[in-house]
């Protein structure tokens, strides 16, 4: 504890002579627009407790024709506008209604939660598309069908006239019917409605399709086999406003892709609070890089450290009670050496949570040696890389897992300062004609390319070493920085500087290059941000029982009628009902749950499961979600034989034939039939399994059935054919 007392002390210390970071914002960059047709998904960002959703219908395609005449242009798309109360993590599926066709009606878009996509908050009914061969126009989505605190109709598409097809109505009109020929409806469409498409004013053309805005109705077309105009697809619009950090910036709040990213890369402290009920998250921390040394044959500055870390099942799988304050420091980049006498300066640690049980360190680059025999700088605390040595000095070390500087090996290069993905090199001599040499200074070790922040970045290379091969500037190669990214050496004045956080700046004649700050990453599921409703909702593998074992208590209940137990197997869309558990109506007293889940798939992968409390009136409202990763069972043959087989229900013999493949692992059976629950049955003792199996095909219909055996992490199916 002493330790991390000194440690907070001294990263204070630093940031003091570093400054600190206060800048804020709050409005995300919303709104988030969706306008493919088709499924989407919103999740609700960190903080964000009330949304404004408008919802625009499709069009209705132009009317068609297969044989002489003009059709009607087709209906517009309805408008829906609400503002909605939401849990920060919740997760809304948005659909997007795709254009009529010259058959086909405009579709609906619609926002729902996930769990209940028949519960449709926000919807705006999408266009009509008239009839083939039909004049009259198509009707605009009804307001009175829609759901939302403000609703319009769209416009109705405009009757063909005798010489041209009807214009389309727009998204969200007035209403009535719109007028014939190019006339579209709906100039006082709110918030950017599209008009309808213009209907054809030639003969044997096709109806024109809306150019602009959701929701309008496509033209109608005119003279035989000719299609009317497509109808413009939906769209719908999300806003919101988030919560507010200090430092940083939001990198993705989540809701679009699921996950929120935060970068903090401004030096010295910062702040961040992890919302209430979140349950996980990850960090990407770097240090400051180390500043390059001084001199024709100076030493590059090292990188800072890299360091990852996963906190889960936070507080038991509740989540932070509260909002909960973490603060950080950005370590700086290193100063490069001002004159021969001194070595470039370290960069300084980065370090998230201090004291805390969540603290994770980057420590920081080495600064280069400078010409007058001094060496390289060992990195600072963990995970960092040393600097490189000037000349013939020694190269600094890198600290823990961090690498090495090198050493120039001779008095006219200096050497490259390490990396996060690798040592620096050596400077080197090539011998010339004559006496010529040409000098090469030693490179920058490589950096560490990660995509943590949802693009790739390298971060943490050390800088190049300075060369000195005489007079001929022809026969003096700078090193060059790791992976780009680090500061390269100069011949002719001051090293680069690093150009990546966590890299180390170059060497340099007059002068060594600065190491550049370090930063910290933080990232996390939206939909791990979850109310706290239940004292405790755990998930467990039971190897031995093949099975999942789900665990959770209330606190108190009030008309709790009872739990719908449900699963997903491809992520959090899909989930189905498993089972239930009875509630206990009224209680003041902590109360305890226990369900199994048996029916397992074979084939392993990830799976969620989450509760619905109903009440006796039936409101009910879901718990958080909960994960367990399932093993895949590898499928043998041949290892068991059930005989007789075809069987009559007189006898039943389960029968080990391959003793290789069975070392005597507590079995699991079970008899698959597709009209009753199937009992499972958990022994090694084959005569009890035998007798078990016999009662459940004596109570089977005829047919065939499948029996499943597994075993440690080896499962065989046998069919079995009941007479």
């Amino acid at each position: 504890m002493n330790n991390k007392i000194t440690l907070t002390q001294f990263i204070l210390l630093f940031a003091v002579f570093f400054g600190s970071n206060l800048s804020a914002f709050g409005q995300c960059n919303s709104p988030v627009v969706f306008n493919s047709p088709g499924e989407n998904t919103f999740f609700v960002p960190a903080g964000v407790n009330s949304l404004i959703v408008e919802v625009w219908g499709a069009g209705g395609g132009g009317g068609g024709r297969t044989e002489n005449g003009t059709g009607g242009g087709g209906g517009g798309g309805g408008y829906s506008r609400s503002e909605i109360i939401v849990i920060s993590g919740s997760v809304y599926t948005v659909w997007v209604g795709a254009g009529g066709l010259s058959s086909i009606n405009g579709e609906d878009s619609w926002v729902a939660p996930t769990d209940d996509i028949t519960n449709r908050i926000v919807l705006a009914k999408g266009g009509e598309t008239p009839g083939i061969n039909t004049p009259a126009g198509g009707l605009g989505g009804s307001s009175a069908n829609g759901i939302g605190t403000f609703r319009f109709s769209g416009g109705n598409g405009a009757t063909a006239a005798a010489n041209a097809g009807g214009g389309g109505g727009s998204s969200a009109g007035i209403g009535i019917d719109g007028n014939p020929a190019t006339d579209r409806e709906g100039a006082n469409a709110p918030r950017g409605g599209g008009p309808g498409g213009d209907g054809a004013n030639g003969n044997n053309r096709p109806g024109n399709s809306p150019f602009e805005g959701p929701g309008g109705g496509g033209g109608g077309a005119r003279g035989a086999n000719q299609n009317g105009g497509d109808g413009s697809d939906g769209r719908v619009s999300i806003s919101y406003t988030c919560q507010f950090f200090v430092g940083g910036i939001l990198l993705d709040d989540g809701a679009v892709t699921g996950t929120t990213i935060i970068e903090f890369s401004s030096p010295g402290l910062n702040s961040w609070t992890a919302p209430k009920g979140l349950t996980e998250f990850d960090l990407f921390v770097v240090g400051g890089g180390g500043g390059g040394g001084f001199g024709n044959a100076a030493g590059g500055g090292g990188a800072g450290g890299v360091s990852l870390a996963s906190f889960s099942n936070i507080n038991g799988g509740q989540g932070f009670v509260v909002d909960t304050d973490f603060e950080m420091n950005v370590g700086g980049g290193g100063g490069g050496a001002g004159n021969q006498n001194v070595k470039g300066t370290n960069g300084t640690p980065s370090i998230f949570g201090f004291g805390t049980d969540y603290e994770t360190i980057a420590g920081a680059g080495g600064g280069g040696g400078s010409n007058s025999s001094v060496d390289g700088r060992n990195g600072f605390m963990v995970n960092s890389s040393g600097g490189g040595a000037s000349g013939l000095n020694i190269s600094g070390l890198g600290n823990a897992l961090g690498n090495n500087g090198s050493p120039g090996l001779n008095e006219f290069t200096g050497g490259g300062g390490g990396g996060a993905g690798s040592t620096g090199t050596p400077g080197i001599l090539t011998p010339g004609p004559g006496s010529n040499i040409t000098a090469t200074g030693g490179n920058g070790g490589e950096g560490f390319p990660s995509n943590f922040r949802g693009n790739l970045v390298i971060y943490a290379a050390g800088g190049g070493g300075s060369t000195d091969a005489g007079s001929n500037p022809s026969r003096n190669n700078p090193g060059l920085g790791g992976s780009g990214i680090g500061g390269n050496a100069n011949r002719n004045g001051i090293g680069g500087a690093g150009r990546s956080q966590g890299s180390g700046g170059g060497a340099g004649s007059g002068g060594g290059g600065s190491g550049i700050s370090g930063v910290v990453i933080i990232r996390y599921p939206n939909f791990r941000i979850l109310p706290v409703e239940y004292l405790y909702f755990d998930a467990n593998f039971k190897r031995e029982d093949k099975l999942v074992e789900l665990q959770w208590a209330t606190a108190k209940e009030w008309e709790n009628s009872h739990f719908e137990i449900q699963r997903s197997l491809q992520g959090i869309k899909n989930w189905e009902l498993i089972g239930n558990e009875p509630g206990s109506a009224w209680s003041d007293d902590p109360v305890e749950y226990l369900y199994n889940d048996n029916n397992l798939p074979l084939i392993g992968g990830m799976a969620y499961y989450r509760l619905k409390q109903v009440d006796f009136n039936g409101n009910s409202n879901f718990s958080k979600t909960v994960s367990v990763r399932l093993p895949t069972l590898n499928q043998v043959k041949g290892v068991w034989r059930a005989f007789p087989n075809p069987n009559a229900g007189e006898i039943f013999n389960l029968e080990l034939i391959d003793d290789r493949e069975y070392q005597g692992e507590d079995l699991r059976v079970r008899l698959i039939t597709p009209y009753a629950v199937n009992k499972v049955i958990n022994s090694n003792n084959l005569r009890q399994i035998s007798g078990l199996i016999l009662e459940e095909l004596q109570r089977a219909s005829k047919g065939i059935f499948l029996l499943e055996i597994s075993w440690g992490q080896k499962v065989e199916f046998i069919k079995i054919m009941k007479q």
